[in-house]
């Protein structure tokens, strides 16, 4: 695995030029913020005195470097979304070749070989799990299905010739969005399809909490949202850009271009919180205390309230959908592994 971790001995050269502050790489040049806020742990380490940067996870067997550790948890080819569960961590992969298709595998927390839980004729392109069931948009081209955890027979819960963006799921229902632009749920059980919303021009993936679904419309510039059982649509926010959006505890976050920007979900003007490094932001997700992010190939956090991003994983290929639980952040990278892709556990996050 070629990461900026493998070449640590190199010292605060590698971690520099890793984290995007040279313009040489086809990237955009920083911005003098940027330029002059992005920093890497090595920064952070040398402020507080730090001279150990070695692992703080006992028995690391991946890359062991400032103070966390970076491991390859599974290859696949072409793996494009992540999940997970209480032991195991779900992705899905797009076979290329002869008989093209897509796959969702699983693998335990810790790593190992992945198993296949399911298969079908469509690269799978979003994924999510529930209590007993992994959800996944695309399997079947245009479809909706459902997956045990435990793998078998994908049970298809909504079909379509419109080809879907993502899904979101709660305790009642599958939501996504798709190129049709629309909005669509239908019961995790099965059932019939109801369509909640429209897109003015395109979709991101949605999110979802207990009262609405929110999605942002790239095009257009706008965060949108509607009640989960359906009725009038309202405009969150707008921005220059709205490419992808995460929630948590009542906040969204979004991916603007080079910021990365949160607004409350009842509304108003978004704020922005940080500004990428040399890259537009990609990924998002978001726990108590920060704020996860992707751009280019590098990984970055930065805390709720805002401030300097911190790169914590530089030059990982195509770092792209994320994931979290309490003690470590996961993302699949689509440019690293000997089969074309990898999944990969960052601890501590």
């Amino acid at each position: 695995m070629f990461s900026c971790y493998g070449r640590i001995a190199a010292g605060a050269a590698c971690l520099v030029a890793c984290s995007g502050a040279a313009a040489d790489d086809g990237r955009s040049p920083l911005g003098a913020d940027a330029a002059g806020d992005a920093r890497t742990d090595l920064d952070a380490a040398e402020d507080a005195g730090e001279e150990d940067l070695g692992c703080s996870v006992p028995g690391c067997t991946g890359v062991c470097a400032l103070r966390r550790c970076l491991v390859t948890i599974a290859q696949s080819s072409s793996p494009a979304a992540i999940a997970l569960g209480p032991a195991s961590v779900y992705f899905t992969s797009c076979v290329q070749g002869a008989g093209d298709g897509g796959l969702v595998l699983g693998v335990g927390i810790g790593g190992g070989s992945p198993t296949t839980l399911a298969s079908g004729p469509g690269c799978p392109v979003s994924l999510a799990a529930g209590a007993s069931s992994l959800f996944v948009a695309g399997l079947d081209f245009g479809g909706i299905a459902s997956v045990p955890l435990a793998g078998g027979t994908a049970t298809t819960l909504a079909s379509g010739d419109a080809a879907p963006i993502g899904l979101a799921i709660d305790g009642a229902s599958v939501y996504w969005t798709s190129s049709d632009l629309a909005v669509r749920k239908v019961p995790i059980g099965g059932g019939p399809t109801t369509v909640l919303a429209s897109c003015q021009k395109s979709c991101t993936p949605p999110v979802v909490d207990g009262t609405n679904v929110y999605w942002g419309d790239p095009s257009a510039g706008v965060v949108e949202s509607v009640p989960l059982g359906g009725g009038a649509t309202a405009t969150v926010t707008s921005a220059a850009a709205v490419t992808a959006l995460a929630i948590h505890a009542g906040v969204l976050y979004l991916a603007s271009g080079y910021l990365l920007m949160r607004v409350p979900v009842s509304g108003g003007p978004a704020a922005t919180l940080s500004t990428a490094a040399g890259a537009p932001v990609g990924a998002v997700v978001a726990d108590d205390a920060n704020v996860y992010f992707t751009s280019y190939a590098d990984v970055w956090r930065v805390p709720l309230s805002g401030g300097v991003p911190l790169a914590i994983a530089s030059s990982q290929g195509a770092p792209l959908a994320l994931a979290l639980d309490a003690t470590s952040l996961y993302w699949v990278d689509d440019a690293g592994g000997s089969p074309g892709g990898q999944v990969i556990k960052l601890t501590p996050k």
